[in-house]
């Protein structure tokens, strides 16, 4: 955030950049995605339904994170929209022309880049632990207690 914000100091990017503000933030955006976990699995569920058998065999053909490759590839920004709603709300609302700019001409501050900045920071950390997350199951497929998951996974070695 300082770099969209600036060099400009005082109050308000001393504010921005303090630790309790970080945790109090940090702490709410843990609550919007625990909230929104539950909208978002339908999206990924749909996304899961289209991959088709093409797509499947070179999943399991492929390498520690080819899940979540092939999904974050189909599926954009429609996780991070599912997800959290208030940024995607955000994002339209600072991407609004006269919106942006009343902000920006009374704050200084680019919104739509941070609201972008922002969105785009979250959607990595998702993946990046959907990812890890797959990484570890095709590490340890006994681990998922998934029969034809171990059996197609372990089939591949």
């Amino acid at each position: 955030m300082p770099d969209l914000l600036g060099g400009r100091g005082g109050a308000l990017e001393g504010m921005l950049v303090s630790s309790l503000f970080r945790e109090r933030l940090q702490r709410r955006l843990n609550r919007v995605a625990e909230a929104g976990a539950r909208r978002a699995a339908p999206v990924v569920a749909d996304a899961v339904r289209t991959v088709g058998t093409d797509n499947a065999l070179a999943i399991l053909k492929g390498g520690p994170q080819a899940a979540t490759t092939l999904l974050r590839g189909q599926m954009g920004t429609a996780l991070i929209t599912a997800m959290v709603p208030e940024l995607g709300l955000a994002l339209r609302i600072a991407n609004d022309p006269l919106v942006s700019q009343a902000l920006s001409s009374a704050t200084s501050i680019d919104v739509t880049k941070l609201a972008n900045a922002l969105a785009r920071d979250v959607d990595a950390a998702i993946w990046r632990e959907i990812g890890h997350a797959e990484a570890q199951i095709r590490a340890d497929p006994e681990s998922t207690g998934d029969p034809v998951l171990i059996g197609a996974l372990r089939g591949l070695r």
